[in-house]
């Protein structure tokens, strides 16, 4: 099968919504790197979880990369955001939460075959 490199998913956030940015999809592993942008000059509280094989519904205190990290505590509320060499399996969740509208998520990276 095919390696796929480049964007994996991406997301326009709604507020207060944990979002499935990427799921690996079965028989495949992915290296990523996630990008989360505020778009507005609005503070917002940021999270970032990794959901080992499962669903967003079922994410858990341990699977958060990152957790309500304010945007006020950047250089300005549009400083990016970035987690780099996140490793994934097969069904694996990446997703992202804010606590405020106008913020995108991104996920880059290079998927294979297991």
């Amino acid at each position: 099968m095919a390696t796929v490199y480049g964007q994996l998913g991406a997301s326009d956030l709604a507020a207060t919504t944990l979002t499935a940015v990427y799921t690996v999809p079965a028989s495949k592993r992915a290296s990523v790197n996630v990008t989360v942008t505020n778009r507005a000059d609005t503070p917002t509280n940021i999270r970032i979880a990794h959901i080992k094989n499962d669903v967003v519904g079922n994410v858990a205190v341990e699977d958060y990369l990152l957790f309500d990290l304010p945007t006020t505590a950047l250089a300005s509320n549009f400083s990016p955001i970035t987690f780099t060499g996140i490793i994934m399996t097969a069904g694996d969740v990446l997703a992202v939460r804010s606590s405020a509208s106008s913020v995108s998520a991104q996920v880059n990276g290079i998927e294979d075959d297991v």
